[in-house]
């Protein structure tokens, strides 16, 4: 993902001078106040792998990990960087084989070889550090993170994290929903939130309807269980591109700020679910049995009424920083859930008309705007200010989502990432693979 796409004042900025060329991205992302590490300093991007793909040095994964997620977040957008394959077991037993190791014992190995890599970079040179993991190895770096908590600032301000697909995601993450219990028979314990007040800088995103990043807060809502279950995709392509996303459409979805939460140290950016999950079968059946005319016109009918329903499977106005566990029943106010869904109605009819080629006027905006990527009902209470967690990291601020209508809710995104600061080097050295970026 090339930030400076054809832009000729960034081209001729990144010619005559790698600083000037990192200060005319901060300034056009909005990240100015944040990127404190010149950009003459050579980084390095420690790459882990994810469940059942334990080499991250196949070319596709190191391309995938750095043009989706870490050149548009960290200086290796505007710079060359080392690139470190780890290899960590990511194994999930008995879903990756009966003689592998429990996912319990895979992190618990993997986390000892991250360490090793990390303390050896902390201690044998002075250049910024990116960690990058996915899944499984999000979850070692949320771990990790709470072990790095006692370094010295000038060695964190080394240190910047990309956790993408986070299981340990505060408000979302399936680690933290079920936290602390464990399943025996997998021998998984859930691991709790990663924390936001270490100080270590950290990007963590996710897409909307993940199922391990983005799981329900209130399982009774059947219908976003079901959405769930329709989207078991989603958690696992991350590295091949979001689904229905463009690596350009990535780019502007990440950016825009309706996207973006700050809590603590930590950014995060939720992507948009283009398409809600639980209409994409008869989506798709339609495009397998050439009856788009007739399936188009019901997905589009009923999509906006079955988004009210699925997110009320969620509590969109708690910030993804702040732990939230299970629970049973949200508190719903009926007067207002009848007025989304009633406009959530209005916006189906109108988009299926449209489809069959009536010429109708847009449906008129029922209900308070709020962001269209992140559609919080009417019935929920509003986002709750994030708590500042750590005062170790010039976090940037980000606007909360404010409310949409249905047929806003699924429109993509536009602009405004965050670049961060770069950090971390200390002393033994495990296997892992060399490359350029």
């Amino acid at each position: 993902m090339d930030l400076t796409g054809g832009n000729t004042i960034l081209r001729r900025a990144r010619r005559k001078s790698p600083i000037v060329f990192a200060v005319v991205v901060a300034a056009a992302l909005g990240l100015t106040g944040v990127l404190t590490v010149p950009a003459t300093q050579a980084a390095t991007a420690v790459i882990m792998g994810t469940t059942f793909i334990p080499d991250s040095a196949t070319p596709k994964y190191i391309n995938g990990a750095m043009e989706y997620f870490i050149k548009p977040t960290t200086l290796c957008g505007v710079q060359p960087c080392t690139v470190e394959s780890v290899m960590t077991p990511e194994q999930f037993w008995p879903l990756s084989g009966w003689r592998d190791m429990t996912i319990n014992q895979s992190i618990s190995q993997g986390l000892s070889v991250v360490n090793d890599v990390l303390l050896h970079q902390l201690a044998n040179g002075s250049d910024p550090i990116v960690a990058f993991g996915d899944s499984q190895s999000s979850t070692i770096l949320t771990l990790e993170k709470h072990r790095l908590a006692g370094l010295s600032d000038e060695q964190k301000d080394r240190l910047n994290f990309v956790l993408v697909a986070n299981p340990n995601r505060p408000n979302g993450g399936l680690l933290e929903r079920i936290a602390p219990f464990t399943i025996p028979f997998i021998d998984l314990t859930a691991s709790g939130a990663t924390p936001t007040n270490s100080g270590i800088k950290t990007i963590d995103i996710a897409c909307q309807y993940d199922g391990i990043a983005d799981f329900p807060q209130y399982p009774l809502d059947i219908f976003a269980d079901l959405n769930l279950i329709a989207g078991a995709a989603i958690h696992s392509s991350y590295i091949t591109g979001p689904i229905d996303y463009t690596e350009e459409q990535l780019l502007e979805a990440s950016k825009s700020r309706g996207n973006q939460q700050t809590y603590g140290d930590t950014i995060y950016i939720t992507i948009p679910a283009k398409q809600l999950p639980l209409v994409v079968p008869l989506r798709k059946f339609g495009e397998w049995s050439g009856l788009t005319m007739v399936t188009t016109p019901l997905a589009d009918l009923v999509e906006p009424t079955l988004r009210v329903l699925v997110e009320l499977g969620y509590d969109r106005s708690i910030p993804f920083g702040e732990p939230a566990k299970l629970g049973l029943l949200p508190a719903i106010d009926p007067s207002t859930l009848a007025f989304d869904l009633s406009s959530a109605v209005q916006s189906g009819v109108h988009a299926a008309l449209g489809d069959l080629g009536f010429n109708t006027p847009p449906a008129a905006p029922r209900v308070r705007a709020v962001a269209p990527t992140m559609p919080t009902p009417a019935s929920r209470r509003p986002i709750r200010k994030a708590k500042p967690t750590t005062s170790a990291v010039n976090a940037p601020t980000v606007s909360r989502p404010t409310r949409a209508t249905a047929a806003d809710r699924q429109q993509a995104p536009s602009n405004s990432t965050r670049q961060i600061d770069l950090g971390p080097d200390q002393n033994r050295r495990p296997n892992r693979r060399i490359n350029r970026a």
